[in-house]
């Protein structure tokens, strides 16, 4: 059984739940996992640029209002909605991906404090 179709069973099995937290529930079941990059910092500053920039929440924004206006509107069957969400979905893992990029490269670069066991707290 394909992915796709997989996915598709779920989705009827569960007509109302929120799709955005049922597919994230059911994509990290997945372990879904960045190939390995040969410079990992360098993906995680490009990540970190593009993050930091207005445009991107700008962009992912108006993507997102014009998804859901689309979905509200123009969608003829149950079906079309459940593709709409489902790019809304996908739209929600790119923000999320990298916010936790962002994260990990602001991990990255802070220095780690040293802990000195006999240190007085």
């Amino acid at each position: 059984m394909g992915m796709k179709k997989w996915l598709k069973d779920k989705l009827r099995k569960w007509l109302f739940p929120d799709v955005i937290d049922l597919a994230n529930h059911e994509i990290n079941q997945l372990k879904v996992e960045l190939k390995p990059y040969d410079k990992h910092l360098d993906l995680l500053s490009s990540a970190h640029r593009i993050k930091k920039e207005s445009a991107f929440d700008h962009v992912i924004q108006q993507l997102l209002e014009h998804q859901i206006e689309i979905s509200v509107t123009q969608a003829e069957d149950w079906q079309r909605v459940l593709f709409h969400r489902a790019t809304i979905n996908g739209f929600h893992l790119i923000k999320e991906e990298f916010e936790r990029l962002d994260a990990e490269f602001n991990n990255a670069i802070t220095p780690q404090e040293e802990f000195n066991k006999h240190d007085i707290v």
